[in-house]
């Protein structure tokens, strides 16, 4: 069977040659577009999970902390608690879509795939290392405010229990997320060079 070998004169297989790592140049240029455009696909698919994972819990938790808010032992602590959840699932959503927008923006030659897919895997760098402001300090606090409006000195060792329990899936999701994040940075950290010197040799 035979294979197309790349123009050894064509600047972007120059510039993946030129690379090390994991990184191997495509047989053509169709390949390599083909290549970055599943893999832009797949992190598509990827947001779209993540917002269904993410975004419906927190919307679900606003809107029962709100209903029970009235009758609550502490009703303000609770309608803050909901505010806090809905402010999460909101974020997310609106950064998803302002991303989805601009990303069809792109035309279809591998360059710009290229650029598409750095672009893509910066968003998701951001989202993942922005955790901190806008998903694990919401939440702890909601989650704190929902408890205190529950009255939660008053469950004994029940709501130690839950806020142990609580305690525990934060810190594991913080570790995810950090992990998360890196594998978007180490991509950035092969692709962003690749895509530095097919401009330069263009």
């Amino acid at each position: 069977m035979n294979t197309q070998q790349p123009n050894p004169n064509d600047p972007l297989a120059a510039a993946w040659t030129q690379q090390k790592g994991s990184l191997a140049m495509p047989g053509n240029n169709v390949g390599l577009g083909r290549s970055i455009a599943e893999a832009h696909r797949d992190d598509q698919r990827r947001l779209i999970w993540l917002n269904i994972r993410e975004v419906a819990p927190a919307l679900a938790a606003a809107v029962v902390f709100g209903v029970v808010a009235p009758t609550a032992e502490r009703p303000a602590a609770m309608f803050a608690a909901a505010v806090l959840f809905l402010f999460v699932g909101l974020y997310l959503v609106t950064h998803s879509i302002r991303h989805h927008r601009g990303d069809r923006a792109w035309g279809s030659s591998v360059r710009d795939q290229m650029q598409r897919r750095l672009n893509q895997l910066h968003h998701r760098a951001r989202l993942y290392q922005t955790t901190p402001v806008w998903y694990f300090l919401p939440a702890i606090a909601g989650m704190g405010l929902a408890l205190y409006g529950f009255g939660i000195e008053h469950a004994g060792s029940s709501g130690i229990v839950f806020a142990a329990i609580f305690a525990v899936t934060v810190g594991g999701s913080i570790y995810k997320a950090h992990r998360e994040g890196q594998i978007y940075r180490d991509e950035i950290e092969r692709l962003a060079p690749i895509l530095a010197d097919f401009d330069r040799v263009e």
